[in-house]
């Protein structure tokens, strides 16, 4: 093929795909030429300007999308979904991200998957935008954190396992009947040797996908607003510089585990045990959020995130600014 022959091939196949929508194969066909051949023309048509592909957003979501991929690039993830933050009001953002966390776990669960289910504020309302699917059936929903008797800060990971599952039909449910923090190392033993919560420990080594919220680590996180937290503990968490925690598992801002003893007291989901979970989903958002998420991330917690604008480009710059 000669260089003019090549040009108007390249030309003809460029006006047939991108002007009057036929397939490859049409293309191929036309041209008698093969697929491999018609790929190689058609990215030299973009390479060379003769084809330019123009995206226009209309509406701005063209610098979400780039910060999203920034995030997944620097922290390593598989997705990010972001909802932009212009409204500068806590409230209407978590609103939007918990409907964002809502839309994106309609699309990935399948039928018969086993679903894990963390806490937080979040996750609680992302339960209020879920609605039935019909066509998803027999999956199991599986508590990954024990519950808190504390009247102003309640965690009931089962009432939001109940609520998702209820969405699905012929669901099973896999709740944990226990404190989340045991008071002794006696208490733990005991309670960690009985049946039913033996059988849910087992289910959270076998989730396909984990939803999670990522708390922080410090004594006002809600984690340890539920008990009353020693002064050991809190020294300890100030020692080992714990930022933050999922189910209650605390993490430094590496992703490692801290708080030792507190850690060997907590009935929720192990951090090596959700790590292999295949789909982790996390959501959070705020500055006091910021090193928590980069802990996680650097743990290998989470997969995918679904947070804000502005918490996104916090996590980058605090990145940037630490390197």
């Amino acid at each position: 093929m000669t260089s003019e022959e090549r040009y108007y091939t390249k030309l003809k196949a460029a006006h047939l795909y991108y002007y009057d929508n036929f397939s490859q194969k049409q293309v191929a066909d036309q041209l008698n030429i093969s697929r491999p051949t018609l790929n190689k023309l058609l990215k030299e048509a973009r390479q060379e300007g003769m084809v330019k592909i123009e995206i226009n957003d209309y509406r701005n979501y063209s610098n979400l999308i780039k910060l999203e991929r920034q995030l997944c690039t620097k922290f390593g993830l598989r997705d990010v979904k972001l909802v932009d933050s212009f409204i500068d009001d806590s409230a209407v953002i978590k609103e939007r991200i918990s409907k964002a966390a809502a839309v994106y776990f309609s699309s990935i669960i399948r039928s018969g998957m086993c679903i894990g289910v963390g806490w937080s504020r979040l996750l609680e309302n992302m339960a209020n935008y879920m609605t039935p699917v019909k066509s998803i059936t027999n999956a199991e929903f599986v508590t990954l954190l024990g519950g808190s008797g504390n009247l102003d800060f309640q965690i009931n990971a089962n009432l939001l396992n109940e609520k998702i599952a209820k969405l699905y039909y012929n669901s099973s449910i896999h709740n944990i009947y226990a404190p989340i923090f045991a008071s002794d190392p006696v208490l733990y033993d005991a309670l960690m040797d009985d049946k039913s919560l033996k059988r849910v420990m087992n289910k959270m080594r076998a989730l396909d996908i984990a939803l999670i919220g990522v708390g922080g680590g410090d004594s006002s996180s809600t984690a340890l607003m539920t008990i009353s937290v020693s002064k050991d503990y809190i020294k300890e968490i100030q020692e080992e510089h714990a930022i933050g925690n999922i189910c209650a598992r605390f993490f430094d801002i590496n992703g490692n585990v801290c708080v030792k003893n507190l850690y060997d007291k907590t009935i929720s989901i192990p951090l090596e045990v959700l790590k292999n979970t295949p789909t982790i989903v996390a959501m959070a958002s705020g500055q006091d959020r910021v090193k928590p998420l980069i802990g996680a991330a650097r743990g290998g917690y989470y997969h995918i995130l679904i947070t804000d604008e502005g918490t996104a480009r916090a996590m980058l710059n605090f990145e940037n600014e630490t390197l």
